[in-house]
């Protein structure tokens, strides 16, 4: 399985700021916290895919819309 965290996706989102798609389907353990992170981060992802990440919420999915990046979410 996935073992990518909030605890692993916040300094990655802080270095990679040339990021441009992020696939974190089917990853249990991402959460509002790692979408916390996305939103803070200089990356300008175009992609972002959160299929099946149970433990992502309306809540966390707002931060997204409110942060400049993102041209498609799935």
């Amino acid at each position: 399985g996935c073992l990518v965290t909030s605890g692993l996706l916040q300094p990655l989102a802080r270095v990679c700021a040339r990021l441009a798609r992020l696939n974190l389907a089917d990853c249990p353990l991402v959460d509002d916290a790692a979408l916390t992170a996305l939103a803070a981060a200089p990356a300008a992802l175009e992609s972002l895919d959160l299929s099946q990440c149970r433990g992502v919420t309306e809540r966390g999915l707002a931060l997204l819309l409110h942060a400049p990046l993102c041209a498609r979410l799935e």
